[in-house]
């Protein structure tokens, strides 16, 4: 859809937010907390943002940008070339980083990573669930939307003065069982993941900004045939290909946005064959049911795989 651009304001040091509202100024579809946007670019780059505003703010949207000067040029036009009353294309909501059934909630963030985390907690403080926040950050000044969240339950790490915090014992929390949702760097999230293993703190629910790290399972295949069956067409996908682009070359057309299992946008049924999942999206729970791929950047440990497409 297309959107206007209301304001931009500054956050902290190289963070501004970008409050976007309908061309007639009228509701949005309503939104959940961990919902992201696709937003193309004054530069063509389409980039997934949090949704980060309160949800009752129903006529506008708020995304939080974070100037990356040595990245690929996308966060440096929206804080270089894009200006108020500009019209953006946008698609979603999407969301990747659902809430789940709790009885209590803990939350990790670090730098921009606190932006899906605001509504979540702000979902918590109006249902009365219990909660808690470690928020990680280099500096004080780099600590986006401090004056947003509330005053007890936030334990605020700065690296710069104590060094990066005890990840086990974050990962643990309590001992109360609480589900453990977190967002932030990749150094950050490799690291709690290997924690809460280690403490058995239970699943991580992790949202990331890049690619995961990930190792080909000792039985992923180079080559391999892919039937698509609602098109009823079949490719071969070799070493050098995705899955995306042996079906392009039969005339399947899947949807992909990031091209790096990040984004969800590719997700398609499984209904035969063993993946290889790359993604940075499903959760353990829904790689081992096998319903669904990304077959953006994914791949096959059986010889054959069988997509609804």
């Amino acid at each position: 859809m297309e959107l206007v651009v209301s304001r931009i304001e500054p956050v902290v040091d190289e963070v501004i937010e970008i409050v976007l509202a309908a061309t007639d100024g009228g509701p949005l579809p309503q939104w959940n907390p961990g919902a992201h946007l696709e937003l193309v670019t004054p530069v063509g780059a389409v980039r997934q943002y949090s949704l980060c505003g309160p949800r009752d703010a129903v006529c506008e949207w708020r995304i939080a940008v974070l100037r990356e000067p040595e990245g690929r040029g996308g966060s440096e036009s929206l804080h270089t070339r894009l200006e108020p009353h500009q019209r953006v294309t946008v698609r979603g909501p999407r969301n990747n980083f659902r809430m789940l059934p709790a009885a209590g909630y803990r939350f990790v963030a670090s730098g921009i990573g606190i932006t899906p985390i605001l509504p979540m907690i702000e979902h918590c403080e109006e249902t009365g669930v219990p909660w808690s926040l470690d928020y990680i950050v280099r500096e004080r000044g780099r600590a986006a939307y401090l004056d947003r969240l509330p005053e007890r339950g936030v334990t605020l790490h700065i690296t710069s003065e104590h060094g990066r915090p005890d990840l086990d014992a974050i990962a643990f929390g309590d001992g109360t069982g609480r589900r453990l949702y977190a967002c932030g760097s990749t150094s950050l999230l490799v690291g709690l993941e290997e924690a809460a293993r280690r403490v058995d703190a239970g699943p991580l629910h992790a949202e990331w900004f890049a690619p995961r790290p990930v190792v080909a399972a000792a039985d992923a295949r180079d080559e391999f045939e892919v039937a698509f069956n609602r098109s009823g067409v079949s490719a071969v996908v070799q070493a050098a290909d995705s899955i995306v682009d042996a079906a392009s070359r039969v005339g399947v057309d899947i949807p992909v946005s990031c091209s790096q299992g990040v984004c969800g946008s590719c997700e398609t049924s499984l209904l035969g064959g063993v993946v290889d999942h790359r993604d940075s999206v499903l959760t353990d729970t829904e790689r081992s049911e096998g319903l669904v791929m990304m077959p953006c950047v994914s791949r096959a440990r059986s010889d054959t795989l069988v997509l609804d497409a």
